[in-house]
């Protein structure tokens, strides 16, 4: 939930460009705009981590629906065709 959370409503709580670079705050520590520091070009380090959140949010989710599709439709083909039980009058198609 934390991952969820911080993914959606970090842009929110502090908007900031993940790519934007300034390099007189490389590697300087935690404040108010960054609250995780800054990396050696001198991104945010919290902006950073919610765009890379959301975007594999948007992977794992695209993953886990592909591969559900394949499986439940082999699943469901394979048993008609073996005349396995959901073979009948349950069968949709």
């Amino acid at each position: 939930m934390l991952v969820a959370a911080l993914s959606l409503l970090g842009p929110l709580i502090l908007p900031g460009d993940p790519v934007a670079q300034s390099l007189m705050k490389a590697l300087t520590g935690p404040e108010a705009a960054a609250p995780l520091g800054y990396d050696h070009p001198g991104r945010s380090v919290f902006c950073r981590l919610a765009d890379a959140l959301r975007l594999l949010s948007v992977i794992a989710l695209t993953a886990v629906m592909t591969v559900g599709l394949v499986c439940g439709t082999l699943a469901a083909r394979l048993r008609h065709a073996c005349g396995g039980p959901g073979a009948g009058p349950t069968e949709i198609w």
